[in-house]
This record gives C-alpha cells, structure tokens and sequence, in this order.
C-alpha cells in the first residue's frame, strides 16, 4: 500500500489544513474545537490548528486519518472586542 507524509497542519487555518490533508491523500477528524462556546465575542471568522496526530512527517498509508484540534484565533476575538467596545 502506498504510503504518504501527514503534512504540518499546526499553525494553519483550518480550510488551508484540511485541503493539505486531502492534497496528501489522507482523511481529517476534528473532534475537538476550542474557545467558542459561549463566547458572544468571537466572530466566526478566524480557526487555526492547535495540535495534531500523527505529527508531521509521519508516514502513514494513503486514505489513513489525521485528527486535528482546533481553535479560535487571537485576532478573531481581539477584533470583536474592539468593536464591542466602540459601541459603548
């Protein structure tokens, strides 16, 4: 069976990872996203990789999963924030 690299997915925004995942050949699962429940200042805009596994450069074989875990980035909440803000 062909065997293919788990590219570097920590620090990507999450559509960029998930194509890279595909582009490999291999499958994605996102069980766990971090830092929106409940938050009414975050904006929706803005999720980038936290952690992954396999790490990158793993050989794996093609159409294996790679899980992902997910989270809101600084700015998307940062922004929200100031625009709270301005309202007041």
């Amino acid at each position: 069976m062909e065997r293919v690299s788990v590219p570097k997915l920590v620090g990507e925004r999450f559509g960029k990872a998930v194509r890279d995942v595909e582009r490999a050949g291999l499958e994605q699962h996102a069980p766990a996203f971090t830092g929106t429940i409940g938050n009414p200042h975050y904006n929706g805009h803005c999720k980038k990789i936290l952690s992954q596994s396999p790490p990158a450069g793993t050989k794996l074989p093609k159409g294996a999963t790679v899980s992902i875990v997910y989270g809101v980035c600084p700015h998307a909440i940062s922004k929200a924030h100031h625009s709270l803000r301005a309202r007041h």
